[in-house]
């Protein structure tokens, strides 16, 4: 007999990952009513893995959340002990004026990229002189003048 797929026991989300709380309620149920049938053997420890991944997952979660707080708290217990012109020197100084520098470069590089693709543009088409534009012009017209005589065209 071969095993149902994992669909069968309804443990995934709307959005189609596992629901941790379906899967613990799927395996309770499923220690408590019934034997493990050697068939479900495999899908029962991916399950058991996955499950321990998500508990192992929310702890490191939880302990991010409370070093943000801890982190959080110390800058904010740090704002009291900073003066006026610390204050000014990391607002302005350190946050605002290098974001405007950069701004500034950036809008820099841009303009100059435009203006140097716009020239490159203008050295192409601009590429050979009027002279050398009507010398070409003049021997095309004299070769299609001797191609038409050739052919018994005469003007």
């Amino acid at each position: 007999q071969e095993a149902p797929s994992i669909e069968a026991f309804g443990i995934r989300n709307k959005n189609g990952t596992f629901a941790k709380a379906k899967i613990k309620a799927a395996l309770k149920a499923a220690t408590e009513t019934a034997v493990l049938p050697e068939i479900y053997q495999d899908e029962y420890d991916a399950l058991i893995a996955y499950r321990d991944k998500l508990d192992a997952s929310d702890a490191v979660g939880k302990e991010i959340k409370a070093a943000q707080k801890a982190l959080d708290d110390m800058v904010l217990a740090k704002y009291a002990d900073l003066s006026i012109d610390e204050i000014k020197h990391l607002l302005f100084d350190e946050k605002w004026m290098t974001r405007l520098f950069g701004d500034i470069n950036s809008e820099i590089d841009r303009i100059l990229n435009e203006y140097a693709s716009r020239v490159i543009m203008i050295a192409k088409r601009y590429e050979h002189t009027l002279g050398e534009i009507e010398s070409r012009t003049a021997s095309s017209k004299d070769a299609v003048r001797k191609a038409l005589e050739r052919m018994g065209y005469k003007w």
